[in-house]
């Protein structure tokens, strides 16, 4: 039957699902010709709806589909990264923005940074390329802001065992920026070279600036050092 003060051709939605919505009844409340429905929400809120709002949600064809929890669980879903929730409006976590920056370094051509991993040939592990829980399960958090993702062997690929935590001050040592000297095909830092042929980083660091080339400074004695004008002694 007509609800009074209605179109006569009211369609009864009752019993009716839209998204979330189960039409449970005619609103008495309704006037001046707009009808509106009772509707229980799958959250399990009652709730008053147009008639006209009442339908099947499509891509040109878009309705009232839930009390408002469901634009409040999409508006979540939209800053929630790989399992990661974040409150809307707060800045993605400093593990998840290290996550995101060595997969673009690795991969983004685009980046000005490429050359130096991806086009070194540096990649990321699939357990990590491909989940960010994994890589946070393996990392940990990072244990101060202070704190950044670094790669133990600057030759080496981003992995659980060559990733560490360091300080600015601990990774500026280790950054790629830091002149790399390639020698037989390996690229690492004076120090990290001095250390893999037992010299000291200050030796090897001397006999480069008095103008000595890497293979002739690795040549020399250890127990020669440089003087004023680049000799030996």
């Amino acid at each position: 039957m007509t609800p009074p003060g209605i179109k006569s051709e009211l369609i009864d939605k009752s019993g009716q699902r839209f998204g979330r919505l189960l039409v449970i009844g005619y609103d008495a409340a309704s006037f001046g010709g707009r009808a509106k429905w009772r509707c229980r929400c799958d959250c399990g809120s009652i709730v008053s709806v147009a008639s006209k709002e009442l339908k099947v949600h499509s891509a040109v064809r878009r309705g009232t589909q839930s009390c408002g929890c469901l634009w409040r669980d999409t508006a979540l879903a939209v800053v929630t990264h790989h399992g990661e929730s974040t409150r809307i409006g707060q800045k993605d976590s400093k593990e998840y923005i290290a996550w995101m920056g060595m997969k673009a370094r690795c991969y983004q051509r685009g980046k000005s940074n490429y050359k130096y991993y991806g086009g070194r040939g540096i990649s990321v592990c699939e357990r990590w390329a491909r989940s960010y829980p994994a890589f946070l399960e393996d990392m940990g958090r990072a244990p101060s802001p202070q704190h950044s993702l670094d790669r133990i062997d600057v030759n080496g690929n981003y992995e659980p065992d060559n990733c560490r935590w360091v300080t600015t001050v601990e990774q500026r040592a280790n950054r790629r920026d830091v002149r790399f000297i390639v020698y037989e095909g390996v690229a690492m830092t004076a120090a990290g070279w001095a250390k893999k042929l037992g010299l000291h980083d200050k030796t090897l660091r001397r006999r480069l600036a008095a103008g000595f080339s890497f293979e002739q400074a690795i040549a020399i004695p250890k127990s020669k050092r440089v003087g004023p004008e680049g000799r030996l002694y």
